[in-house]
């Protein structure tokens, strides 16, 4: 597995267009909040699909319009599959990340280092 990068909404073209697993988390200075994970076959075109007008998830726009220069974005390329599935549930069972709607598909965790 390789290891978390990091970026701003601003720079998120920097977000290479693998297969991976992502966190958003809210930088308030004394402590870093993650309120989505997810997982995607292309990295950069799912995470583009967030800033977007059709994204649906309105309690991640709220926190994208409220937060614009405190959203950071981990991401972590893995083999697209069920490792992914894994590693996003392992994430979502340790975050509990307030903008997921849905829990991840799988029951079965593989432990990765943590972004934050």
């Amino acid at each position: 597995m390789n290891q978390w990068l990091k970026t701003s909404v601003g720079r998120r073209s920097d977000v290479p267009a693998q297969s991976g697993v992502y966190v958003f988390a809210v930088n308030a200075g004394f402590r870093r909040s993650v309120i989505y994970v997810g997982q995607a076959k292309n990295l950069q075109e799912r995470i583009n699909q967030h800033f977007s007008s059709s994204e649906d998830n309105f309690d991640l726009k709220a926190y994208v319009r409220r937060y614009p220069n405190e959203l950071e974005i981990y991401w972590m390329m893995a083999p697209y599959g069920s490792t992914l599935d894994s590693l996003e549930y392992y994430l979502f069972q340790y975050y509990r990340p307030t903008c997921n709607k849905n829990t991840p598909p799988t029951n079965v965790a593989i432990r990765c280092p943590l972004p934050v």
